[in-house]
């Protein structure tokens, strides 16, 4: 932890996650999450410095890097970790695994919490929106309120597609990208 001053940084305490990189951080409350190399998220109490819990995240590959977690973002209490498996997983409140689901094909490197133009989420899921970003090339945008039942692709080439998981496809030309619709069935609960 570093202190910001007038004249610059000074370190005030270092956290010790054990073995492998922490590879991604959030605070919130008092709470300091990392995300680390071996597919593990530690929480830190921020003022007593003491390691709270340790979150070991769904191992869906074989691999041993494979879980690696490398964005976390919060809303509502929720914490959602991507990581280089490709899939992102979401903690309640209480620390319950609450979803876990396929987001990208390839490593998920970025997530971060947002809400629609006009819109705020002032730390709630009402008008939250997920942004993941993958080694794929695309961003998923994921609509929080509808409990991920609504994607949104968005490919580096321009081509937009809508996921739901009620099945309906449509597609329409919006300033020229053509937008898609299918049903979202990547999701393992």
């Amino acid at each position: 932890m570093w202190l910001a001053t007038k004249d610059g940084l000074t370190e005030k305490y270092s956290f010790t996650a054990g073995d492998g990189g922490i590879l991604s951080l959030v605070s919130r409350n008092g709470t300091i999450y990392a995300g680390c190399q071996d597919g593990q998220i530690k929480m830190w109490d921020q003022d007593d410095k003491t390691l709270l819990r340790t979150l070991i995240v769904d191992s869906v590959s074989e691999h041993p890097r494979a879980n690696d977690v490398l964005s976390l973002s919060m809303v509502g209490g929720d914490l959602y970790a991507c990581m280089a498996n490709g899939w992102c997983q979401r903690w309640s409140s209480s620390l319950q695994s609450t979803a876990l689901w396929k987001v990208h094909d390839g490593i998920s490197l970025s997530c971060v919490i947002t809400s629609p133009l006009g819109h705020e989420y002032e730390d709630n899921k009402l008008n939250a929106l997920l942004l993941t970003g993958g080694a794929d090339s695309e961003i998923k945008v994921n609509i929080l309120r509808h409990g991920f039942d609504r994607v949104l692709n968005i490919r580096s080439s321009g081509q937009l597609k809508f996921l739901t998981s009620q099945g309906r496809i449509q597609a329409r030309e919006i300033s020229r990208l053509r937008v898609s619709c299918s049903p979202l069935s990547n999701s393992v609960y």
